[in-house]
């Protein structure tokens, strides 16, 4: 989290980056709390399943600087068929899953259907 820190000193991104899945979904809301301090707006990057589009938008819940949450709809035809929920986008936005959890699970016999053999 601190690493970020001289680049916000700097002044150096108009809205900043933060994976929560690479983070962590508590670094990565340190990472947004101390951006709202220098003012700063916040884009959760999610070029990945659906799991991790349900933790972004946790994330965005949880923050009051969220500008835009990335979003891939474009992936292999079979990732729907992974989850047991899939994020529904109605004009630009996907509800915030009122679920536990993050909203979805692995649906783990898909998941061994698709599993790589090599």
């Amino acid at each position: 989290m601190r690493q970020y820190q001289p680049y916000f000193d700097l002044r150096a991104m108009d809205t900043v980056k933060v994976d929560v899945q690479f983070q962590g979904f508590s670094v990565a809301r340190k990472v947004c709390d101390l951006a709202e301090t220098y003012e700063l707006n916040v884009a959760p990057h999610n070029f990945n399943g659906h799991l991790s589009t349900f933790q972004s938008l946790h994330l965005c819940a949880a923050v009051s600087n969220v500008r835009i949450m990335e979003s891939d709809p474009d992936s292999c035809p079979w990732r729907d068929e992974l989850f047991t929920v899939i994020p529904e986008v109605r004009d630009s936005y996907i509800d915030i899953p009122m679920t536990p959890g993050w909203g979805t699970e692995l649906d783990e016999a898909a998941a061994r259907k698709y599993a790589w053999k090599g």
